[in-house]
């Protein structure tokens, strides 16, 4: 959990942002590595499942991949992003896919006007909150717009895994959650689980990292290994179903919240 003394904007996490902007401009439809694959599949069948004729928020909405995902169903959805350059990627592929029901605001989380946004039937934030210094202090902000019954699907990170200790080789700072600190928020909120899904118990990251006296980057899994730990098997990939055995969920990284409001 962050501390309380923690900043409430990351600005070097923003800068880098920005950056990736520029550099990655991830598309959904051609996303090649299978891990990452597998992940947006999850992703999507939330947003099929909760996401429909009612008001969405994307909260960390990046390029607005999701946002869009969700227009398809949803009656309107807004996207909240700190990057203006990724805000402005959405925008233009927005328009580019004759999509009207979706809005952007360019804005760090913790300075959004909360009282005057919402209410909401669905909140999803995807690969957003571990980058986000003092996710408590949000979370509380953007639950009270929640309609009761609505629902939250968020995706944390584990302080307690193995991706959080290589996360600090990595460029950006990231705020992680303990499993049962990320309970216990839920509660906080009077919010009750109704899905959690655990990925990542292997060391998986999409990037490369130089590592510490030697300095020189390398990739931490084979994409073999990548591409058979997305295999499905009935129905889930193969990482799923081991990253949830007993032992090792409260070691795994990747972790999908359903809550809804009571």
């Amino acid at each position: 959990m962050a501390s309380p003394d923690l900043p409430a904007v990351d600005t070097h996490n923003r800068e880098v942002a920005e950056n990736l902007a520029l550099r990655d401009n991830l598309n959904l439809d051609r996303v090649q590595d299978p891990y990452i694959a597998a992940l947006v599949k999850v992703r999507t069948a939330y947003i099929d499942q909760y996401c429909h004729n009612g008001q969405v928020l994307d909260v960390g909405c990046g390029t607005g991949d999701y946002c869009r995902i969700a227009a398809t169903s949803a009656s309107h959805v807004t996207g909240i992003d700190y990057s203006a350059r990724r805000i402005e990627l959405a925008r233009q592929r927005t328009i580019e896919q004759n999509i009207e029901n979706v809005d952007y605001i360019c804005s760090d989380l913790h300075f959004v006007d909360w009282k005057n946004q919402g209410p909401w039937d669905a909140v999803i934030s995807y690969s957003a909150l571990m980058y986000i210094p003092r996710v408590q202090e949000l979370m509380a902000h953007i639950s009270a717009r929640v309609n009761p019954g609505g629902t939250l699907i968020l995706e944390l990170g584990n302080r307690w895994s193995w991706n959080t200790v290589l996360c600090k080789f990595e460029d950006l700072n990231t705020y992680h959650f303990s499993v049962c600190g990320m309970k216990q928020m839920a509660r906080n909120f009077d919010l009750e689980l109704v899905d959690h899904r655990v990925f990542q118990f292997f060391a998986l990251r999409s990037c490369r990292i130089s590592i510490p006296l030697i300095g020189r980057g390398m990739a931490l899994v084979h994409r073999g290994m990548r591409s058979l730990l997305s295999r499905e098997v009935r129905g889930r990939a193969l990482d799923e179903h081991i990253s949830n055995l007993p032992l090792l969920r409260q070691l795994s990284y990747r972790h999908f919240l359903v809550l809804r409001k009571r």
